[in-house]
């Protein structure tokens, strides 16, 4: 007998979520040449995560 493998599921933006994972751009990733234009962009971000994110 072959084991089926592990359903994967992707849930909706809304549904609920036990916690986000924001992967910060820096100099070692493709972002490098623009971390100038979207490190404010990302902080923006992770402050919204914050600031609505329960603890």
């Amino acid at each position: 007998m072959t084991p089926k493998p592990p359903r994967v599921r992707l849930p909706a933006e809304w549904e609920p979520q036990s916690g986000v994972q924001l992967t910060w751009p820096h100099a070692g990733t493709d972002w490098a040449p623009l971390l100038d234009a979207v490190t404010p962009c990302f902080a923006a971000i992770a402050r919204e995560i914050a600031r609505r994110e329960r603890c």
